[in-house]
């Protein structure tokens, strides 16, 4: 028991932290004035010396015997100590985000004296209250909270230290509130930040999850929603402010690797009990594995990967005969959380079960053991049948429903590059390589290898994991088991997914090695010490030898790593355990912090950038839902034509006619294909749309941040908060969502690839029911040239040129057969002056470019900047304005008023002149039931793309409701193996409470 210490013995170390804290702190201000790491390291400083001084005052040994303080004696004193700085500066960092961002979003650029004052003052009160409460309190002995704390003190640190290293992280790229930049990568940029927008919006209006109308022109939003946004993870959106979503994306993403590291840290404290502190960098290796660091940003996927050594933990138990209840609950979480990741997660749990079957064959009933595994997965499955059945038949729709095997086996890479990718400071991958993610420490590596050396660990168990470990190997190299590990499909982008896997074989072998340290020999930690460095070397030569900085930071860091690690576990057969561990766990650490800063962020976004114009276009889509309030119940279309991204409309919160997502429909993706429009497996844009398919779309306002020249069937104006200005395009001839047709038009269309024009032209004579319309015709080239053709200032580009005239006040459109990915469109006057230019970019995914409208005669001329001597064929139209305006006149007296729509429903009322289709520019979706004149009608599938119905002459009131297909047959499915579930779970404590009182009997 500590006694008191006088108030006034400890006054000078108080004001002597504070002095010292303060004059840091400003100091590092005119550095760097509360910008990017100069935050983190104020934020380090003052946690020092708050910790270091109060605690040097309580050693101190000048103090009188009277007023003597009793020092620290016992290790739990010590890590209630540490444990206990550690919350304060918990809840001081939050204190310190709050800061940042009330200074970036409130008081703008000159906030920085004023929240380093607020910062010191805070610091002074919670560091006051910190002392007087616990370090000068007048007695030490834990409370109940507290011993919990120190029994639980291992998984703290897990959780903080994977933390700590990201914040770090996130300070040097001056990610907000440390910087103006934003942590969105690929996906994250493009789908998931718009789509947790969209939740966030739907939530606050209580909109529901059965469908919706801003993606797409109306998507599946269940499936939508299962895919991508179902993790219980993603409800911290809901508690910020839209402003700081992607603030609540990037603090999602450092909590899930704090979890992801708390969940393997508990995974090997099951396995021994006994307490050892090198665990914890097992632990914060699995956090911050390079597959963590290369796939974070899909915020779907880490939710699997947090619950995998738990469900592997689960799958070990069955497999010694012990119950299923840890493996059954961790399995469903991950399958509701995200269904993707544990389809291939699937895969690895029967295998891993299997190993472990083969390691426990002695242990209990084998037959049993394989009833309950099996048992336990389908109940799983029934359970989370609300979640999988709708994906499943949503899937089934998508353009990557089909199969297609791979006819031969094909090798992707050199075997021995698999060895370079597990070593430390290597880049991760995302994109444009097949190679894997396999880092997860050089210390678990090098154990690895010891694994099979140590005379603990039995050859059956060796025998087994070293088949698995190499199976993986090959299927990260080999096309066919490549295509069977990402659900029979090969991943678009970020190569082996099931590297998760490895690296938890990888870093738990390793543990498990460790835990028996003393059963490996010493020349077999020098052979293989000695051995593994050479192989470093080797890679240094074969792969980079040209690269002296990868090879320094990869090769020569990893080797030193080797050697230290080799040398400890040397040295632990002549000295004491507790240091080693501790310079054991206190290298890891570095090597950790080391990759994680070296390759945990590849790119940043700035986040002004990102957020641009976001308060303009909720001016404006306010503005236009004012304007339409009357007009078919408020039911209107906006699109873009220079968006950020794809899912702008789920970002805007508008009704769009774009989607990128894994669950779009096929048949809307090939029309759009066929169309001209922007396409791929994944993905359907409005980008290439001409203002007949603008019409046909229903889309009535097109926005844009620059002016435009849309045609003579728009009509213009802006839309200004001050700060900027949006341009906004309105279509003089918008269709309604559903308008008639003549009956037979989608028997008789012959669409096909390559021929935009020809498609559209040929569906607009079938509307207007003239064959000889056209709503394009040809506008011939004039001519191909050598030269150099200068745009911009002082930037010129030289190569061939593609020339088109085009005439004053004709709308031309170009469509590209060069399979190439930008081009360079220079706008000449009439004397072959260059007056403009635009690039024009993505054209891998075959869209038509829409060149606009000039008042003058115009010259255009074509460059390919990817290869500038390709000379590039074209398809060149004029839009035919007359031919527009009959066919919209046609289409638009007969069309559907809308008369009420909500989230996952729409009527309304249609006049026909005579017997016709009615055709929505909806996607059709099996999950529609159609009521005409409140009778249900069999819905159809116009052109394998729209929703349709036959009608016939006359008024008719029409309704359309829509339910996920598979939804309640799944919900059903989801009851039973609920029910499945709790009638097991009672019988196995029936049996189980039965065994006790037998063997108690027995006993007696």
């Amino acid at each position: 028991m500590t006694k008191a210490f006088p108030k006034k013995e400890n006054l000078p170390f108080k004001v002597l932290g504070l002095v010292a804290f303060t004059a840091a702190s400003i100091l590092l201000y005119f550095v760097n004035p509360m910008k990017g790491l100069s935050w983190v390291l104020i934020y380090l400083f003052q946690a020092f010396l708050s910790f270091l001084l109060p605690y040097f005052a309580i050693f101190h040994k000048s103090i009188s015997s009277e007023k003597e303080v009793i020092p620290f004696t016992g290790a739990n004193e010590l890590r209630l100590s540490v444990l206990r700085h550690a919350i304060c500066q918990i809840f001081l960092f939050l204190l310190y985000c709050l800061l940042g961002l009330f200074s970036h979003t409130v008081l703008g650029e000159k906030s920085g004296i004023l929240s380093l004052s607020l910062i010191l003052f805070f610091t002074c009160i919670i560091h006051f209250f910190d002392e007087e409460m616990f370090v000068f309190n007048k007695e030490l002995k834990p409370t109940g909270a507290e011993k919990f704390l120190i029994r639980y003190d291992l998984y703290l640190y897990a959780f903080l230290i994977p933390v700590t290293i990201q914040i770090l992280l996130f300070s040097i790229y001056e990610v907000f509130p440390f910087g103006d930049q934003a942590y969105l990568r690929m996906d994250c940029y493009h789908q998931y930040a718009p789509f947790l927008k969209e939740f966030y919006l739907r939530m606050h209006k209580g909109s529901g999850l059965f469908f919706a109308w801003e993606n797409g022109l109306g998507v599946n939003y269940w499936a939508h929603y299962a895919y991508y946004l179902s993790s219980p993870l993603n409800l911290i959106v809901l508690l910020l402010p839209g402003r700081f979503l992607l603030e609540g994306i990037a603090a999602g993403i450092i909590l899930k690797s704090a979890l992801a590291s708390v969940s393997f840290l508990y995974y090997l404290n099951a396995k021994r009990k006994e307490r050892n502190v090198v665990r914890l960098a097992f632990a914060v290796f699995y956090g911050l594995s390079a597959y963590m660091l290369a796939y974070s940003c899909n915020i779907m996927w880490p939710e699997t990967y947090i619950l995998f050594p738990l469900i592997m933990l689960g799958v070990e138990r069955i497999a010694k005969g012990e119950g299923s209840k840890l493996y059954g609950v961790m399995l469903f979480l991950s399958t509701v959380a995200n269904f993707y990741i544990t389809i291939i997660a699937g895969i690895a749990i029967v295998l891993y079960f299997i190993v472990n079957l083969i390691i426990h064959l002695k242990e209990g009933n084998t037959f049993l053991k394989i009833g309950k595994f099996i048992w336990t997965t389908f109940v799983v499955v029934l359970c989370a049948g609300v979640i999988l059945l709708p994906v499943y038949l949503c899937l089934k729709a998508t353009p990557a429903g089909a199969f297609e095997f791979p006819k031969k086996a094909e090798f992707y890479f050199d075997f021995h590059e698999l060895f370079g990718r597990m070593l430390v400071n290597v880049n991760t991958i995302q994109n444009n390589s097949d190679l894997p993610n396999l880092y997860g420490s050089v210390l678990a590596l090098l154990l690895l290898f010891l694994y099979f050396a140590n005379k603990k660990i039995p050859l059956v168990s060796k025998i087994t994991k070293g088949i698995l470990l190499l199976f993986l190997l090959f299927s990260f190299q080999v096309n066919v088991l490549d295509y069977v590990w990402h659900g029979f499909h090969f991943p678009n982008s970020f190569p082996a997914r099931e590297s998760f896997f490895f690296i938890f074989l990888l870093i738990s072998m390793g543990a498990e090695c460790y835990e028996y340290r003393e059963e490996i020999g010493k020349i077999d930690i020098v052979v293989i010490g000695s051995v593994m460095i050479a192989g470093c070397g080797a890679l240094w030569f074969f792969l980079s030898k040209d690269d002296l900085v990868n090879g320094v930071t990869t090769y020569l860091c990893s080797a030193l790593l080797i050697l230290l690690y080799g040398a400890m576990l040397y040295l632990s057969h002549f000295t004491g355990k507790r240091i080693l561990k501790v310079l054991i766990l206190a290298v890891a650490l570095i090597e950790c912090l080391s990759n994680t800063l070296a390759v945990g962020i590849n790119s940043t976004v700035n986040r002004d950038d990102y957020m641009k114009d976001g308060k303009i276009k909720e001016k404006t889509i306010a503005y236009l839902d004012e304007q339409n309030a009357g007009e078919n119940a408020g039911f209107y279309r906006v699109e873009e034509y220079n968006r950020k991204f794809m899912n702008e409309a789920a970002w805007s919160g508008y009704k769009g006619a774009s989607y990128f997502s894994s669950t779009i429909s096929g048949g809307v993706k090939d029309f759009y294909e066929n169309m001209g429009l922007r396409h791929s497996d994944v993905a359907y844009s409005f980008q290439g749309s001409s203002p007949f398919l603008t019409s046909f779309f229903g889309v009535k306002y097109i926005l844009s941040g620059k002016e435009e020249s849309p045609g003579e069937t728009f009509r213009g104006f802006e839309m200004n908060d001050g700060e900027e200005t949006l341009y906004v395009y309105e279509n003089l001839y918008p269709l309604s969502v559903g308008f008639a047709i003549p009956n037979g038009v989608d028997g008789r269309m012959e669409s096909g690839e390559k021929r935009p024009f020809r498609n559209e032209n040929e569906f607009a004579s079938l509307l207007l029911e003239d064959p000889h319309a056209l709503m394009f015709k040809k506008l011939p080239p004039y001519g191909t040239e050598e030269g150099e053709y200068s745009f911009g200032n002082k930037k010129s580009v030289k190569g061939t040129g593609t020339v088109y005239q085009v005439p004053a006040g004709k709308h031309a459109f170009f469509y590209v057969l060069n399979y190439v990915d930008s081009i360079r469109v220079i706008v000449q006057d009439e004397n072959r002056k260059t007056i403009d230019s635009e690039k024009e970019t993505d054209l891998k995914f075959r869209h038509i470019i829409d060149a606009g409208v000039y008042d003058e005669d115009r010259f255009l001329v074509f460059v390919c900047e990817d290869d500038p001597d390709e000379e590039l064929s074209f398809q060149s139209y004029c839009f035919q304005e007359d031919t527009y305006i009959a066919l919209m006149n046609k289409l638009s007296a007969d069309q559907l008023e809308v008369e009420e729509y909500s989230s996952s429903a729409l009527k309304g009322k249609i006049n026909c002149s005579r017997d016709e289709t009615l055709l929505f520019s909806i996607p059709y979706d099996a999950g529609f039931t159609m009521f005409v004149d409140g009778i249900e009608a069999e819905p159809e599938a116009f052109a394998d793309a729209f929703l349709s119905v036959p009608l016939t002459a006359g008024e008719h009131r029409v309704e359309i409701k829509y339910v996920p297909p598979g939804f309640q047959q799944g919900l059903l499915l989801s009851v039973a193996g609920f029910v499945l579930a709790a009638g097991s779970f009672l019988l196995s404590e029936m049996y189980r409470r039965k065994s006790r009182n037998k063997t108690a009997a027995k006993n007696k």
